[in-house]
């Protein structure tokens, strides 16, 4: 009976680590299925941090997503990712000019070059990730016009500078973490004209109001 009880233990640490391997694929997709994976290992996640559920998805709870210093959960017990260590967890709503930059990812532990080399093969749609030397980061981007919806997301680069009227940028991005040296940010964003109708279909799990 004892060996048949470690035997499921195991079964179940290994089935929880596989699925949490497919959360840093997730989340460059910068949608909601990152959020639906979240829901889907609420009890795995605890060592982490609180995941609180919300509707069909749930999220990491960070104490503020506008207040500087409180944007950020730092994990009880760092996750291992694909050979990178994952330490916490940054969810942020900033205002810019033509509207609001909305940021949700991971914080990981090392240099932006290095896990963007880990993650190759990973990162959805990764062929189209490039690096920046200007600046030393990596970046996807996609871009929404709000007058012509039916083109969907349009796979192309983005500029420096706020976005254009009546567009939004979604953007995933590996650059270095400013407020902790030694961090890098793998995150998602999405900057400008970004509409309730936009939250509810990519971060089902958002407050709305927030403040």
């Amino acid at each position: 009976m004892r060996r048949l009880l470690c035997s499921l233990a195991l079964a179940g640490a290994a089935k929880a680590a596989s699925a949490q391997g497919g959360l840093m694929a997730g989340l460059s997709r910068c949608d909601a299925g990152f959020f639906q994976l979240l829901a889907e290992q609420t009890q795995a996640l605890r060592p982490q941090g609180e995941v609180r559920p919300r509707a069909a998805a749930a999220t990491f709870i960070v104490p503020s997503l506008t207040q500087e210093g409180q944007r950020r959960l730092m994990f009880g017990q760092p996750l291992q990712l694909h050979g990178l260590t994952v330490v916490g967890y940054l969810d942020e709503l900033t205002p810019i000019p033509g509207g609001v930059d909305v940021s949700w990812g991971f914080l990981v532990r090392g240099k932006p070059a290095d896990i963007a080399a880990a993650l190759k093969g990973i990162i959805w749609d990764g062929r189209r990730l490039r690096h920046e030397a200007e600046g030393d980061y990596f970046v996807r981007s996609e871009i929404w016009r709000h007058e012509q919806p039916a083109a969907g997301w349009a796979k192309e680069a983005t500029v420096n500078g706020p976005p254009k009227r009546a567009t939004v940028e979604r953007v995933f991005m590996i650059e270095a973490y400013e407020d902790e040296p030694g961090l890098a940010r793998a995150a998602c964003s999405l900057q400008g004209d970004v509409t309730r109708e936009m939250l509810l279909q990519l971060r089902p799990d958002f407050p709305i109001d927030a403040k």
